[in-house]
């Protein structure tokens, strides 16, 4: 997964926490990393999987089979980043990926590689700008909304 900003780029590895911010150069100058184990996928998680993702499709069930033999035993630890010029946000997985009104859990970094904290948001915005976070949805007419939130990070706690 990657993000970029005027000042640099991250890319990171979902199944380790890692992320790398590279300049316009193609040079790493920040590493960012968190010793967090990658949680189990439960099984009510798994049948949540191969309903939405694989019951659907219109393949042979030797196919079907096949993949749901695919299926990790271990979630990603991260989902999406995003990336301003003062921080990243890391989009991690959910406690329970089969309820879909559950919040995410976002980490905040400087890009310094400061580790602010951890927020949960109704999804990981698709831009920060200053101290603005922008998300996007559609409505039951396919018209995407654009909101807008302000927020601060101040004492090292975020507020939205």
């Amino acid at each position: 997964i990657y993000s970029t900003s005027a000042n640099f780029s991250a890319i990171a590895n979902r199944s380790k926490y890692e992320i790398f911010l590279i300049d316009s150069q193609g040079r790493t100058v920040r590493e960012i990393r968190r010793s967090i184990q990658a949680p189990a996928l439960k099984s009510r998680e798994r049948a949540f999987i191969i309903k939405r993702d694989i019951k659907t499709i219109e393949a042979p069930a030797y196919i079907k089979r096949d993949m749901e033999s695919l299926i990790p035993a271990k979630k990603n630890l991260m989902k999406g980043i995003v990336l301003c010029d003062r921080y990243l946000f890391v989009e991690r997985i959910k406690t329970d990926i089969s309820y879909s009104t559950e919040t995410v859990p976002i980490d905040i970094f400087r890009v310094n590689g400061d580790f602010l904290g951890q927020i949960r948001l109704k999804s990981l915005p698709m831009l920060i700008n200053k101290n603005q976070l922008y998300f996007k949805s559609e409505d039951e007419e396919g018209n995407y909304i654009i909101e807008r939130f302000r927020f601060s990070l101040e004492k090292e706690k975020a507020k939205i």
